[in-house]
């Protein structure tokens, strides 16, 4: 599926990204239902800077669920380059999710 659009859980699970998220982000996403538990084999928890750190250097080897100004940032990041390395799935998958 590389390269492919991600459209549902599904489609994330059949790629080998892993989600990315800090700590305190975890109950955010998966207790208030933001994210399918389906994707909770995935996760990746780290602390909000090793997370800040991957996102800073448009690590694109995993998917991350940020608010729309990290996103600003991201792609103003990216304008300079010939490929961009993230991409937003357009809607969001479910709410945030980059």
């Amino acid at each position: 599926m590389s390269g492919s659009e991600i459209e549902t859980a599904a489609d994330f699970l059949a790629t080998p990204l892993r989600l990315m998220l800090a700590e305190t982000e975890v109950e955010m996403y998966f207790t208030a239902g933001l994210l399918p538990s389906a994707l909770k084999p995935r996760l990746l928890v780290v602390h909000k800077s090793t997370l800040l750190e991957h996102l800073n250097s448009l690590n694109s080897g995993y998917a991350y669920c940020i608010i729309a100004g990290q996103w600003q940032v991201a792609m103003m990041q990216q304008r300079r380059m010939y490929r961009p390395r993230l991409r937003q799935r357009n809607p969001p998958f479910d709410r945030n999710f980059y």
